[in-house]
């Protein structure tokens, strides 16, 4: 679960397209002799290629150059650039040679390019970004030197309606029946029908915007406290992150950590 899913409810960041349903369409695919079967398309033919279902995947010792002409094979259809980082990859100890030993019913690519990865990697720091048509296949540590700044509205996560007690407002009923009775609908008798209540003293008015900033200031740490902690400034990284207006914070960060915070925008290992 992100922190967008669990408390920035109505925030859209960027959408990965409308999805459309069609027909299904079955594709032989090597090696191995899985067998595909494509259920939906969208705006992403990257998104749709990790979304086509495999009915079987059977490797047996195939290298991860070969998995990879299996997964530009399969884009054809998708017009999808797979593009494969191997300087990067092999920082990692991963190597067009890497082998691949594996056997899966039922799973999509996104799932079978998942195990891949975790099994010619020993560290576990292969990683692919799938955006628009480009799938690349690189390591974390690559993909993280892109950092991004996106701005989030969280007014709706730290309002609050306040409490009036006995300052409430109050309503003459009697005096609202009788300025209807005599047509004075909205104040023939020149009396208002709301007695009581006090207005808010400068006092309270900085009270408020005190426990504004501080549910702001909490949001802000709980995001650096609980998202790739190692990321953010406080901890050496370089991510950062700033409370803007009384409603607004101003993150910049690696795409991985801002689809933690508020949701896929694009399609990440």
């Amino acid at each position: 679960m992100t922190i967008r899913s669990a408390c920035l409810a109505g925030l859209v960041v960027v959408s990965a397209g409308t999805v459309a349903f069609g027909q299904t369409a079955r594709i032989n695919a090597r090696p191995g002799a899985a067998t595909m079967t494509l259920r939906q398309q969208s705006d992403s033919p990257a998104l749709d290629l990790l979304q086509k279902r495999v009915e079987q995947v059977d490797w047996s010792d195939s290298t991860l150059e070969e998995v990879i002409e299996w997964l530009r094979t399969e884009a054809e259809g998708n017009q999808v650039n797979i593009i494969p980082k191997w300087n990067s990859l092999a920082e990692e100890g991963v190597t067009r040679d890497s082998l691949v030993t594996l056997q899966l019913r039922n799973v999509t690519v996104g799932m079978v390019l998942n195990e891949v990865l975790d099994l010619v990697s020993e560290t576990r720091q292969a990683s692919y970004r799938a955006v628009g048509n480009i799938l690349r296949i690189s390591t974390k540590r690559d993909f993280g030197r892109d950092m991004e700044v996106r701005v989030y509205d969280i007014l709706d996560l730290v309002f609050y309606i306040p409490d009036f007690g006995r300052n409430a407002p109050t309503i003459d009923l009697n005096a609202a029946s009788r300025q209807s009775s005599s047509g004075g609908g909205g104040g023939g008798s020149g009396q208002s029908v709301f007695g009581g209540g006090t207005s808010s003293s400068s006092q309270d008015l900085e009270q408020e915007e005190t426990e504004l900033d501080e549910r702001l200031t909490e949001v802000r740490d709980a995001i650096v406290k609980m998202i790739e902690p190692e990321t953010w400034i406080e901890n050496g990284g370089q991510g950062e992150v700033q409370i803007f207006n009384q409603r607004q914070i101003i993150v910049r960060n690696t795409i991985e950590v801002h689809e933690k915070i508020a949701g896929y925008f694009s399609y990440n290992r």
